[in-house]
């Protein structure tokens, strides 16, 4: 029933859902002070805890079995603030069409202040959504009801920057995939091409068009909705989000998307990174299972054929995907991949092409000599270590820093400000990272925390599949398989010698027959999902499963 959000409703909503966030589980009578307000919190994440099995029971039910957060209010409160700014959106998108009309008649600077009005009333819903994230993510454990709050957290935020009108579902029906079709504008999470072209085609990004350069608050002139709330989220939007999906705090069949689903639809850069290779925060992990609460999202996915797919396959797919994004990511410089490498590669790029045009050198030289020039060579600040203990330090150190930065979150809007500038995370030291000699993917900050990856399940799957060295000429026969022999998709001399180092040359016919020979025998047609999976449960799945020798880690 609100019609602009305003800055006092943001202070009401938020305040009350905090309030029950930090309900206490105990009788009330605690003793002021931090210690004892710590021992609260403790206790509160001790019961939610032992109790996460009774949560999905207990939430419409009053008594001593019900938790003491009102989850089922607080999804209905996020997805009314959701639903609110998707309305705010498309109801911006009209009063645009409407101001650059040029044969429109009427008041249009009454249109300009209608749309400032609502685009402040846009604002407050993404404020409130975010600052009810970071307080499910400073306080709430992982369990059931948690992952649904931080479901509907995504669901909106994503939502509310990509529009509503690009998905083929509708809003008002949460438990599904948002991009099923594979001929939608958005890419699905089995597009094999999905992350490689964010590195390929770094520089086409349409977020560098020059005619969208004008500020967000200017709206004289012809005006898109990107430029008004922004070709990209916000800072706290991408920090929120994807520390959500660090915690494990997302239900993906309430969010309707992954972690990679967040970075391609929104145009934000993409580099290796635990997230980006983790299932759990991608796809849900329970498709293609016998039990009947499951059964409703056994159509979470299909294929280019129209294959329903299960989890088996989505991972296969998946992980084609990534094999597809490591070739490219390892592949040398070039002008269109010029911004998907780091800010001092960047520069070191620049100088050396402004000291060619200095002294006449021709421009394809300087392109020559800039390729030879790896990634590893400066520092990037977007790699980080894999280990999650590490990452799970840094997070929390991030947002103490944050959160104490801020007078308060509702005082004014200048208060959001030093989070929302992209300029502000530039003081922060690199670290020096250690590479994972076996797939060149993995990193962490120390040789124990390598140590520890590896113990932590890294071992089991480094150097198979996605996960090891590019350009190997098994990797290179599936590639020609998939997208064919014209297929650009990276260079393909640069393969791994092999038998004393003559190159292996791959035959596309007679390098998959020792594959389902049986099938292929009576004539049958693999589609690309079967041949995907093939692949990958010989070379890396089967060796996954084998069961470790007793004592093998002793040795």
């Amino acid at each position: 029933g609100i019609t602009y959000m305003t800055q006092e409703h943001a202070n009401v909503i938020c305040s009350f859902v905090i309030q029950q966030i930090n309900r206490a589980s105990s009788t009330g009578n605690e003793d002021s002070g931090d210690v004892q307000s710590s021992k609260t919190y403790l206790k509160q994440n001790i019961y939610f805890l032992n109790n996460a099995e009774q949560s999905e029971v207990g939430l419409n039910q009053d008594g001593a079995g019900c938790q003491k957060i009102s989850t089922n209010l607080i999804l209905t409160i996020l997805s009314g603030l959701r639903q609110h700014a998707v309305s705010d959106r498309m109801r911006i998108v009209k009063l645009l069409d409407v101001l650059n009309n040029p044969d429109a008649t009427g008041e249009k600077n009454d249109i300009s202040l209608q749309i400032s009005k609502i685009l402040k009333s846009y604002q407050a819903c993404i404020d409130i959504m975010v600052d009810i994230g970071e307080r499910c993510l400073l306080r709430l454990p992982t369990n059931v009801p948690s992952r649904s709050l931080g479901g509907m957290i995504v669901r909106g935020l994503v939502e509310s920057y990509v529009g509503s009108d690009m998905f083929s579902v509708s809003a008002d029906k949460p438990l599904s995939y948002l991009v099923p079709e594979t001929d939608s504008n958005l890419r699905n999470v089995i597009d094999p091409l999905r992350y490689a072209d964010a590195v390929t085609n770094a520089s086409s990004n349409p977020l560098l068009d020059p005619s969208r350069s004008r500020g967000r608050n200017d709206i004289t002139g012809s005006h898109s909705i990107e430029q008004l709330i922004g070709f990209q989220p916000p800072n706290d939007v991408q920090d929120i989000v994807k520390a959500l999906f660090m915690r494990d705090l997302v239900d993906l069949q309430i969010s309707g998307c992954g972690y990679g689903d967040f970075l391609s639809w929104c145009h934000l850069p993409i580099s290796p990174e635990p997230l980006l290779v983790d299932y759990i925060s991608n796809f849900p992990n329970n498709l293609g299972s016998a039990d009947a609460n499951a059964q409703q999202h056994n159509h979470w996915l299909v294929d280019e054929d129209g294959t329903e797919l299960d989890h088996a396959h989505i991972s296969a797919r998946y992980d084609f995907s990534l094999l597809v994004f490591f070739r490219q990511w390892h592949s040398p410089w070039t002008p269109a991949s010029h911004l998907s490498f780091s800010i001092p590669h960047r520069r070191a790029i620049s100088t050396l092409a402004l000291c060619a045009h200095r002294y006449h050198m021709p421009a394809d030289v300087a392109i020559l000599v800039n390729s030879f020039l790896p990634r590893s060579w400066w520092p990037d600040d977007r790699r980080c270590c894999w280990c999650r203990d590490c990452q799970l330090r840094q997070l929390k150190q991030d947002f103490d820093s944050k959160i104490s930065s801020r007078q308060s979150n509702w005082d004014s809007q200048e208060g959001r400000a030093p989070s929302s500038n992209p300029d502000s995370k530039k003081g922060k030291k690199s670290r020096t990272l250690i590479t994972c000699p076996g797939c060149e993917v993995a990193m962490a900050c120390s040789n124990d925390h390598m140590k520890y990856l590896h113990q932590d399940g890294h071992k089991r799957y480094c150097g198979l599949p996605p996960f090891r060295a590019p350009f190997s000429a098994e990797d290179n026969g599936l590639c020609r398989q998939i997208f064919g022999e014209t297929e650009e998709i990276c260079p393909l001399a640069d393969e791994v010698e092999e038998d004393g180092g003559e190159e292996v040359e791959i035959d596309d016919e007679g390098s998959w027959e020792s594959v389902d020979s049986d099938d292929e025998a009576e004539g049958t047609v693999r589609c690309r999902s079967d041949i995907i999976f093939s692949f990958f449960n010989d070379k890396s799945y089967k060796l996954q499963r084998r069961e470790a020798l007793p004592f093998a880690n002793f040795f």
